[in-house]
């Protein structure tokens, strides 16, 4: 398959024909993909009348046709009238404000294209039918593009949007995509976002990510034990998670975390914390906490110590061995991106330089670590083996797993088997060549879209596209981490966190979106006790701790009902899902996982509002399905009613 984009920035229906059309047709599409129209509406160097469009439109679509492409007519956007009034005025559009003018256009559009025999796509439809001013709206605006009233180019969620509504169009028709040609202006072109202008892959525009759908990444992930495929994180933060703040004090608490249904337990990093007090070398986010606490837990001054707030070594191995004995594996937290200023002080070879000689601080002003010395590859392979060999350690979580080269991700791995061959490794990233060899599963960010689906700014339905697209990314078969929270959420979210802002029972819901949405799920200490104190990696002992007065009976056992229930339905092991439609795309994301070779269906209904529905899901029968978990739901006659937050998991017959 071969795509190109042939947009340009600024063109509108005359310049398309004039100056795309003729490239078009010598490339010899099967299928052309037409969004023209913007700027005839809302350029105000470029307005053409709606005659002319449709004449020129009608040309343009004649000339595909004879040229042998197949068309698929994509109508105009919404343009937001407002921006357009701050950034113009309305003289220059002659009292008919550019979306009155999209709308007559998309008259043309319709029907120009069904006269030509071309396919259409219903963009103003579809993006009309969201809140265009919300942050995570589909058109860039004064809320989400740096305070600019833009008000016509998509956001990097409109692109995907898009992109999908048109992959979804060509699987339906069976059309031929061995030459796909995108016509059109900056929307096509995809101004603002990565890969403007062409197709690539990895680009955001919607040609790119159109091209990624299309021929998505079919290397095979490495191979796991079923351990891995069946796992459940719980994440401990030891500050966080008991007023001692200490190992030998969240041991005493392993039965309990087992009796969540957790199989893995991740402690934030427990090695020694720099103490160095200049604040130079401290995180924005660490001075804006106010708790005046040098010792951040990922600013490390010694890779091997255990951190004294913590214990020693002796409670390390005790904390391991009363996991192993409840059934919990272990994995600690690897921060090899960067180290704190004594580290660079006392290993100066370690550490990138600048001109000037002084050490290089990366992302957050900390040093960031030189892979480029051997001597420090080895220094740190043998810090991977050292916990795995002394202390029996699991595996690892390896912090920004990105910005480490990859060949040393997959050494290391390489060396610590051969001490424990079953080692289970996680990478905070979302490198597709990572579960190639190095890792067993990766972070997976949409995490931080679930806020915004809450507080509505997000259709519920649009986190099946970013699902779909890392699907597409991600190697096949490839494993995900499913969170709504950790340690990096509820730190950023001070006294604002979910189970506060939206209560307990959207608490559950999120749970119940964790574990069914195929991939490992994960948990951050305190959900199972309904907690939403603040917490901060920054904190001083005892500062901010997890809340465990109240009643949360309830929690636990809907925890360990949703670990049993993943472990034991093979449907929900399995990595891709089935969305479907409920009719109700703002507040519900229902979808069918399958089990290989007809081994069963699993059908999942999530309402992330607090309003109750009902809903009857689309090319899904629901007769004679088994209820395996509810909560505020009930089925009857092929229909789920979902009260505010519930959701409901059923076996399909």
């Amino acid at each position: 398959m071969e795509i190109r984009n042939f947009g340009i920035s600024g063109a509108n229906s005359a310049v398309v024909l004039e100056k795309e059309i003729p490239e078009v047709v010598a490339f010899r599409p099967t299928l052309s993909i037409v969004l023209v129209g913007t700027n005839d509406c809302g350029n105000k160097d470029a307005l053409r009348g709606t005659e002319a469009f449709r004449a020129t439109l009608r040309e343009i679509y004649a000339r595909l046709g004879a040229a042998g492409s197949r068309i698929i007519a994509l109508t105009i956007p919404p343009l937001m009238d407002r921006s357009f009034k701050v950034s113009f005025g309305e003289e220059p559009f002659g009292g008919f404000l550019p979306e009155s003018r999209v709308r007559m256009a998309n008259a043309a559009v319709v029907e120009e294209a069904a006269r030509a025999g071309a396919a259409l796509v219903d963009l103003h439809a579809a993006f009309s039918a969201t809140d265009l001013e919300s942050v995570y709206g589909y058109l860039r605006h004064r809320r989400n593009y740096d305070g600019v009233d833009d008000g016509c180019h998509p956001t990097a969620e409109g692109y995907r949007k898009m992109a999908f509504l048109v992959h979804d169009k060509i699987r339906a028709l069976g059309w031929d995509v061995s030459r796909i040609a995108c016509v059109g202006d900056s929307i096509t072109y995809g101004a603002y976002e990565r890969g403007a202008g062409e197709a690539t892959r990895d680009g955001r525009n919607y040609p790119g990510l159109l091209h990624l759908l299309l021929e998505p990444n079919d290397a095979p992930a490495r191979a796991v034990p079923g351990f891995v495929r069946e796992a459940s994180i719980y994440q401990l933060s030891l500050r966080a998670f008991t007023e001692e703040g200490t190992l030998a004090a969240a041991a005493r608490h392993l039965p309990a975390i087992a009796a969540t249904g957790a199989t893995i337990v991740y402690l934030l990093p427990i090695v020694e914390a720099d103490a160095d007090e200049d604040r130079a070398h401290w995180s924005a986010r660490q001075r804006a906490s106010g708790c005046e606490n040098p010792r951040n837990p990922y600013r490390i001054s010694d890779f091997y110590r255990i951190d004294p707030e913590y214990g020693d070594e002796a409670d390390l191995a005790d904390f391991v061995r009363t996991a192993h004995a409840n059934g919990l594996r272990v994995i600690l937290d690897l921060v090899y991106y960067h180290a704190g200023p004594t580290f660079a002080k006392r290993h100066p070879d370690f550490v990138r330089r600048g001109e000037d000689g002084t050490a290089k601080d990366g992302q957050w002003c900390f040093p960031e670590l030189d892979f480029d010395n051997p001597a420090l590859r080895e220094y740190l392979w043998d810090n991977m083996v050292h916990f795995v060999e002394k202390f029996d350690v699991d595996g690892y979580r390896c912090d920004v797993g990105d910005a480490v080269p990859l060949d040393f991700w997959e050494e290391g791995r390489r060396r610590v088997e051969r001490v424990k061959p079953d080692v289970f490794m996680l990478c905070e990233g979302v490198r597709p060549d990572g579960q190639l060899a190095a890792f067993d599963a990766n972070y997976c960010f949409a995490n931080g879209l679930i806020g915004a689906v809450l507080r509505r700014d997000m259709p519920a339905a649009d986190l099946a596209l970013v699902v779909r697209e890392w699907e597409a990314r991600m190697p096949r078969g490839a494993r995900l981490l499913r969170n709504h929270d950790n340690h990096d959420i509820a730190n950023d979210q001070y006294d604002a966190r979910f189970e506060r802002l939206y209560g307990p029972c959207a608490g559950d819901l999120l749970l119940a979106f964790d574990y069914t949405m195929g991939g490992i799920p994960f948990v951050y200490c305190g959900a199972e006790f309904n907690d939403c104190a603040r917490h901060s990696i920054f904190a001083r002992k005892g500062q901010f701790t997890v809340d465990r007065s109240g009643d949360h009976r309830q929690r636990r056992r809907l925890l360990a009902e949703l670990a049993r229930i993943h472990r034991s339905e093979p449907a929900l092991l399995e990595t891709q899902r089935r969305f479907v439609g409920t009719g109700y795309p703002a507040e519900v994301l229902a979808f069918v996982a399958d089990a290989p070779g007809g081994k069963g269906s699993v059908f999942v209904a999530l309402n992330f509002s607090a309003h109750p529905l009902m809903t009857r899901p689309e090319g899904v029968s629901l007769e004679g399905a088994e209820t395996l978990l509810a909560e505020r739901a009930e089925i009857a006659g092929g229909e789920v009613s979902l009260g505010a937050y519930g959701f409901a998991i059923l076996r399909l017959p």
